[in-house]
C-alpha cells in the first residue's frame, strides 16, 4: 500500500507471470503490452515468435489466443488492438506491420505495412488512433508513415527528420493532434488534418525520449516526456512552446510517464518496479508503491481507460496495480464484455480456442490432422443437410408447377370465351357501318366545315397572341414599379428603424450623464455633509405622529419606515429602530453617516431621544413595483424599459461592492442580507439606492455575533427565503458571507429580467 492520503495503490491478485503464462515452459522475454480501449483486455506475445495472447486484467482469466502465420524466425514483438473494428489487430513484426481479422481461432491477414520503397528497414514505434481510422508506424529510419483506411489502405509519409524517430502518440481527446520525438531530442507537434507543425520543442535529457503522454482533461495544452537513462520527468505547453515544471521523480532510471486519463494526478515508474504519484497541480508526491518484480526490472506502465487500474509490464510477466482514491462515491466500473462482438468471436468456439492454445506447444503436423477431421465431419453433415434440402426443394416445385398448369388452363378457357364475344361485336358493328353510310357523307361535310372554322380560330389565335404579349408587357411594367416601390418603403423602413435606435442611443447618453452628474454631486458633497439632529416632536409633525397612511411601502420591511414632510416642504424618509428598547449610541450613527456612496440611501439625520434615522426621499419608490405588474397602480405606472433596467443592476452591484470593501464592527466584511427588489429604492431619475443598511449596522446580532443555535438572518422560513442560497439553511452553523448578497442579487436579477418573481422562485 503505498503512503500517501489522496490517493493510494494496490498491487492487485489478477497479475500472470511465468508459468501462468505459458505452462510448458518458463516464459523470460520482455512484454510489450497493448490495451483495449472498450474492454478490460490486455495483448501481448509471450515468446516473441508467433503466439499471441488476450488476458481479462478485471477478473485475470484469459481470454483468447491466437498462432500469428508466418516465418518462424520473423519475431513477433507487439499487438495492438483497432478501436474502429471490433476484430481486428495490428502486428508489429521484426521487418514490418501487418493487420489481421480474428475469425474464432484463426487469424486472416488483411494487409502488411511496409516503407515507402519496401526497404528491410527493423520496425521500431506504432500509435494507433483511438476514434479516427488510422495509426502511425515508424522503423530504424527517419521519416515515419500514416496509414488511413477507407475501403483502402492509405500512406502517407513524414519526412525531412534528421534523427530516426523514438517515439510517436496521439492526443487522446484532441483528435487531429499528435506528436513524433527524435533521437536528436526534437519534438514535433503536428496537426493531423491540415499535415502541419503547431510546435518545435527541444527536450535535452540522457538518452532518448522514451515516452510522451499528452494530457486529456480540460482545456490545457499540456505534454508530458522522459528519457530512457534519465530520472527526470518534464511537463511542457506545447502551444506555447515553453517547459513549465522539472522536476526528479526517482533514485533509479525512469521508464514511464504518463497523465492519469480520469484522475488529476501524473503517475511515473522507475526500472526497479517503484510507481509513485504525482499531483497534476503542485507536482508534488502524493503516494507511491513499490512492485516486487523480475531482476531486470519493468519495461512499461499503462492506465486503463475504463477503469483506475494501471497495467505493469515487464520480463514474463505482468501487474495490476488499483488505484483508489478514498471517496465515498468511488464505483467499480465494470464493464460488460460478453456484449461486445469482439468478446463474441472470441468465446464463439471454446474447443477451437482450446485447439489453438494447443497449437502452440504441438507441431502443425497435428494441427493439420485436427482440422482434417474437422472438416471431414463437417463436409458429410453439410451434404447430408444439402440432401434433404434438395428433397423438400424439388417437392415444393412439383406442387409449384402443378397450380401454376391448373392456372394456366383456367386462363385459356377464359380467354376463349372472349375471343368469341369481340367476333360477335364485329360482325355487328360492320352491319351498323353499312347502314350509316349518309350519315359518313355528311360527316365529310361537316368535316370540310370545321377545317374552315380552324382557319378562321388561328387567324384569331394570332390576334390574341399578340394582344396577349401586350398584357405581358404591361404586367411586367407594372411588377418593376411595384419593385421599386417596395425598395422605397424598405429603404424608408430601415432609414426609420436607424433614427429611432440613434434616438434612443441619445436618450440613453443623456440619462447616463444626468445619473453620472447626480452621481459626482452626491459623491462630492459626502465628504462635507454634516448630520443634522431633529427633535422628536418635529419628526411627530412631519409624520403625523408616525400615522399609518404614511408608512412607506409594504410588508414587515418597511413597517417602522414613514413617509415625512419637513417644516421647510422637503420631503424625508423616516425610519424607527427596529427595538423599541435599542437606543441609539453616536458612535454607530457616525459610522452609518460614513457609509455614504452614490447608490447607498443617504443619512440625513437623527433624532436620539425617538431613535429614529431621518433618510433622503427616494420619489420613484421600491424597484419591486417597477419589474412587474400585479395590480392596477403598478399597471399604470408603467414598465422599467431594459436600459435602465440594466443601468440599475450596474448600480445595485456597485453598492453591493462597496458594502463588501468596508470592514464590519467584527472585522469582516459588512453583510446586508436582505438584497432584493423591495430594497433598492428609485429616485426621480432612476437611479438605484440600496436601503437598510443601518440594520446591518446597528443589530447588534450582525454587528458582535450571534447567540449559538440563532439564525442570523432570521427569513429561513418565510416567503424571502427565496433570496437565499440552499447551502446556507443546510448549514448546522451557519455562518454569514459575501456569497449570501452575491446569490441574493442574482435572484434580484433574474426577477428584473422576466418580470415575474414567481418565476425566478420556480428556477
Amino acid at each position: 500500500m503505498g503512503d500517501g492520503h489522496e490517493v493510494q495503490l494496490r498491487l492487485s491478485k489478477f497479475g500472470r507471470k511465468g508459468q501462468d503464462i505459458l505452462p510448458d515452459r518458463c516464459c523470460d522475454e520482455w512484454l510489450w503490452i497493448n490495451l483495449h480501449p472498450r474492454e478490460p483486455w490486455l495483448i501481448f506475445s509471450p515468446d516473441l515468435k508467433s503466439l499471441l495472447q488476450v488476458w481479462n486484467y478485471e477478473d485475470g482469466k484469459w481470454v483468447a489466443s491466437w498462432v500469428v502465420p508466418g516465418r518462424v524466425d520473423d519475431f513477433v514483438f507487439e499487438a495492438g488492438f483497432i478501436p474502429q473494428k471490433d476484430n481486428w489487430i495490428v502486428v508489429r513484426r521484426w521487418k514490418m506491420y501487418e493487420v489481421y481479422e480474428c475469425q474464432d481461432s484463426n487469424l486472416r491477414r488483411l494487409t502488411q505495412l511496409q516503407t515507402e520503397t519496401g526497404d528491410s528497414y527493423y520496425t521500431w514505434k506504432m500509435a494507433v488512433h483511438q476514434s479516427l481510422p488510422c495509426l502511425l508506424a515508424s522503423f530504424m529510419h527517419k521519416d515515419f508513415f500514416l496509414w488511413h483506411w477507407r475501403g483502402k489502405w492509405e500512406k502517407t509519409k513524414f519526412g525531412g527528420h534528421k534523427k530516426s524517430i523514438t517515439e510517436l502518440v496521439f492526443h487522446p481527446t484532441e483528435t487531429q493532434i499528435f506528436a513524433s520525438a527524435l533521437a536528436d531530442d526534437i519534438i514535433k507537434v503536428r496537426n493531423l488534418e491540415k499535415r502541419s507543425i503547431i510546435q518545435n520543442l527541444t527536450d535535452v535529457g540522457q538518452g532518448n525520449i522514451c515516452r510522451m503522454g499528452f494530457c486529456g482533461g480540460g482545456e490545457r495544452s499540456l505534454l508530458i516526456t522522459s528519457h530512457w537513462g534519465d530520472q527526470n520527468v518534464r511537463v511542457w505547453d506545447y502551444k506555447k512552446g515553453s517547459c513549465i515544471a522539472q522536476w526528479k521523480t526517482h533514485d533509479k532510471c525512469l521508464r514511464v510517464s504518463f497523465f492519469h486519463p480520469h484522475l488529476p494526478y501524473i503517475m511515473t515508474a522507475a526500472e526497479d518496479g517503484e510507481i509513485r504519484v504525482w499531483s497534476e497541480s503542485s507536482y508534488q508526491q502524493v503516494s507511491s508503491l513499490s512492485i516486487e518484480c523480475h531482476k531486470d526490472g519493468i519495461l512499461s506502465m499503462i492506465p486503463s481507460k475504463i477503469s483506475s487500474k494501471l497495467i505493469v509490464a515487464g520480463k514474463g510477466e505482468f501487474h495490476v496495480v488499483e488505484v483508489e482514491t478514498g471517496k465515498d462515491e468511488k464505483e467499480k466500473e465494470e464493464q460488460k464484455k460478453k456484449g461486445s462482438p469482439f468478446a463474441k468471436d472470441f468465446q464463439t468456439s471454446s474447443a477451437a480456442m482450446a485447439i489453438v492454445d494447443e497449437a502452440a506447444v504441438v507441431s502443425r503436423k497435428a494441427m493439420e490432422e485436427i482440422e482434417h477431421k474437422v472438416s471431414g465431419n463437417v463436409k458429410l453433415q453439410f451434404e447430408e443437410r444439402i440432401k434433404e434440402v434438395v428433397g423438400m426443394v424439388e417437392q415444393n416445385c412439383k406442387k409449384a408447377v402443378e397450380a401454376v398448369m391448373a392456372e394456366h388452363r383456367t386462363k385459356e378457357r377464359t380467354q376463349a370465351e372472349i375471343v368469341q364475344q369481340l367476333q360477335s361485336e364485329i360482325q355487328t358493328m360492320m352491319r351498323t357501318c353499312e347502314s350509316s353510310r349518309p350519315q359518313m357523307q355528311e360527316v365529310q361535310r361537316l368535316t370540310q366545315r370545321v377545317q374552315q372554322l380552324e382557319e378562321e380560330i388561328q387567324t384569331m389565335t394570332g390576334r390574341f397572341e399578340t394582344s396577349k404579349q401586350r398584357v405581358q408587357e404591361v404586367e411586367q411594367t407594372l411588377a418593376e414599379e411595384r419593385k421599386h416601390a417596395e425598395e422605397g418603403r424598405t429603404h424608408l423602413a430601415e432609414r426609420i428603424c436607424k433614427l429611432e435606435h440613434k434616438l434612443a442611443e441619445e436618450v440613453a447618453k443623456r440619462e447616463r450623464g444626468e445619473a453620472s452628474l447626480t452621481h459626482a454631486c452626491d459623491v462630492c458633497s459626502a465628504g462635507t455633509h454634516l448630520l443634522k439632529e431633529y427633535s422628536f416632536e418635529e419628526l411627530q409633525d412631519a409624520t403625523d405622529n408616525f400615522d399609518v397612511k404614511r408608512r412607506f411601502g409594504g410588508g414587515n420591511q418597511f413597517e417602522n419606515t414613514y413617509l415625512g414632510t419637513l417644516g421647510d416642504g422637503s420631503l424625508v424618509t423616516v425610519r424607527k429602530v427596529r427595538d423599541a428598547e435599542a437606543q441609539l449610541e453616536t458612535e454607530l450613527v457616525d459610522r452609518v453617516r460614513t457609509l455614504r456612496h452614490p447608490h447607498l440611501l443617504t443619512l440625513l439625520g437623527v433624532c436620539y431621544k425617538g431613535s429614529c434615522l431621518v433618510y433622503e426621499h427616494m420619489e420613484r419608490g421600491i424597484l419591486k413595483n417597477w419589474i412587474s405588474h400585479h395590480d392596477e397602480e403598478n399597471a399604470a405606472r408603467g414598465f422599467l424599459p431594459w436600459y435602465s433596467r440594466f443601468r440599475v443592476m450596474a448600480e445595485v452591484a456597485r453598492g453591493l461592492c462597496f458594502l463588501h470593501s468596508v470592514p464590519s464592527a467584527s472585522g469582516g466584511p459588512i453583510i446586508h442580507r436582505a438584497i432584493k427588489p423591495a430594497s433598492i429604492l428609485l429616485s426621480d431619475s432612476f437611479v438605484a439606492k440600496i436601503c437598510g443598511v443601518d440594520e446591518v449596522i446597528l443589530d447588534t446580532d450582525s454587528a458582535r455575533g450571534v447567540q449559538q443555535g440563532e439564525d442570523p438572518l432570521g427569513v429561513s422560513t418565510n416567503r424571502e427565503s427565496r433570496y437565499i442560497a440552499p447551502e446556507y439553511l443546510h448549514q448546522v452553523e451557519r455562518v454569514l458571507s459575501e456569497k449570501m448578497d452575491i446569490y441574493a442579487f442574482g435572484i434580484t436579477v433574474l426577477e428584473m429580467l422576466t418580470g415575474n418573481p414567481s418565476l425566478s422562485w420556480r428556477c
